[in-house]
């Protein structure tokens, strides 16, 4: 690197240490041109906004540069921001700054999750010698797996009110609520979306519960997690059971 490239480099890395990491805002404003323009989907351009969302992130965010390639006018880094804001994964960014005047004029930045090994196509990492670990599995779903087991358990005397308890009172439905209810005079229970935008209601038709027994919530580990939002007013039914009662009275 020429002299100036040299200059241009070791401006944009103090200017990012010092507003990024040490949080010293009034000494990184000397870093940033008052004409500042900043290129992002995430921000408005002008410089005061740079240091006002730093101001908003943790201060356990941290930035770290690996690669550096400057010109008379240009520098581009290619980073990362890890810590609690940067979560589930750290941020890989590449900025390029332009630099007039001896202050960072403009700025456009690109910026995507890091990947684990088990994410990464060429199983290299994207920052530094080694890949982030992979995250741990998400839990199994208790309510799924005592519905499984139910299943498994293949009760040959249907027992309305006790298949009720087969999930031992783990009921509970993330993100909606359920209440008793009826549908032309059937038993059912409703489930309604706690978050998003509720469209029309609908009820459900499940073949295996004409045949296996037929309380409504039964089924609420099939029906619920499909229901996400924007999501209907869903209302699964207590069926009769065949072939005591045959169709369409089973339905009825």
């Amino acid at each position: 690197m020429t002299a100036t490239e040299d200059a241009n480099t070791a401006l944009v890395i103090e200017a990012f240490d010092t507003l990024f990491n040490r949080r010293d805002y009034a000494g990184a404003a000397a870093f940033w041109s008052p004409d500042y323009i900043q290129h992002s989907a995430t921000s408005h351009p002008g410089a005061q906004v740079c240091s006002t969302i730093v101001k908003s992130l943790p201060a356990e965010l941290r930035y770290e540069h690996q690669l550096v390639v400057a010109t008379a006018a240009m520098s581009l880094l290619h980073g990362r921001f890890s810590g609690p804001c940067a979560k589930p994964a750290n941020w890989i960014v590449v900025d390029v700054v332009r630099i007039a005047d001896g202050k960072l004029a403009e700025h456009w930045d690109v910026i995507q999750d890091e990947a684990d090994e088990t994410q990464s196509q060429s199983g290299l990492p994207m920052f530094g010698d080694s890949s982030p670990a992979a995250p741990p599995p998400a839990p199994p779903s208790l309510l799924l797996q005592a519905f499984v087991g139910y299943l498994r358990d293949r009760p040959t005397v249907v027992d309305t009110a006790g298949t009720r308890g087969f999930n031992d009172g783990r009921a509970s439905l993330e993100g909606i609520s359920s209440y008793p209810s009826s549908l032309g005079g059937v038993p059912a229970i409703t489930l309604e979306p706690l978050i998003g935008t509720r469209s029309a209601p609908l009820s459900t038709s499940t073949a295996a519960a004409t045949s296996s027994g037929s309380p409504p919530d039964r089924y609420l580990p099939l029906q619920a997690p499909s229901r996400s939002p924007p999501m209907p007013e869903f209302t699964p039914v207590d069926y009769r059971l065949a072939p005591e009662t045959r169709v369409p009275r089973s339905l009825r």
